[in-house]
Formats: C-alpha cells, sequence, structure tokens
C-alpha cells in the first residue's frame, strides 16, 4: 500500500514540475504573446503571471496565498486571445533564467 501511494504522490509532484515550465504562445499574423506562470522551485505560491509581448515583458499578476489564482489568470489572459481569433499552443521551456530573475523568487532559500 505504501508503494503505491508513494508512487501515486510522487507522480503528482512531477506533473506540478511539469506545469511550470511550460508556457502559452499566441500567434496573430506576426505578433506573438506569451504568458507564463512562474514558481520558485516549483512550489505552488508565491507565483506570478509574465506577458511577453514585441514591445515588452511584464509581470501582470503575482500572488502569495490564493493557491490557483496564477493558473486561472494566465488562462483568462489566454482565452482572450483566442476569442479574438488569435492561434495558441502550449511548448514546455527547456532553460528558463527568468525564473530567478524576479525580486519575488530572489529573497527565497534554496530547495532542500
Amino acid at each position: 500500500m505504501y508503494r503505491i501511494s508513494c508512487a501515486l504522490l510522487c507522480g503528482l509532484a512531477a506533473t506540478t514540475a511539469q506545469a511550470a515550465d511550460e508556457r502559452t504562445v499566441c500567434v496573430s499574423g506576426d505578433v506573438r504573446h506569451i504568458v507564463q506562470v512562474k514558481r520558485p522551485y516549483g512550489w505552488e505560491l508565491p507565483c506570478e503571471v509574465h506577458f511577453t509581448t514585441p514591445e515588452e515583458s511584464r509581470v501582470v499578476w503575482r500572488a502569495e496565498k490564493a493557491v490557483g489564482f496564477c493558473d486561472r489568470k494566465a488562462a483568462e489572459l489566454v482565452a482572450r486571445r483566442r476569442a479574438s481569433q488569435w492561434l495558441c499552443h502550449t511548448e514546455e521551456v527547456i532553460d528558463s533564467p527568468a525564473l530567478t530573475d524576479s525580486s519575488l523568487f530572489s529573497d527565497l532559500p534554496p530547495p532542500r
């Protein structure tokens, strides 16, 4: 019984970590918008929603206490693009140094 529970929990942890390494790219003509939820060390909180356009890259939402807030806001942002006929797809982020660039994450201790 213990092995099954561990395997189940380990699988859930891997799924959460994988989601943190994805971003959604929306394209309309030659314009690309990128939406990404960033979390330090794969933790659920704190989190930030990063929005990148050809002109700028900025944090549009942050959460420190509301689990799921960043995911909901990112999904809303992508849904608005799709409603405006943008083509959106999810892609894996191989290396994201921006995860440590944010002041929100810079004061956190390293993972154990």
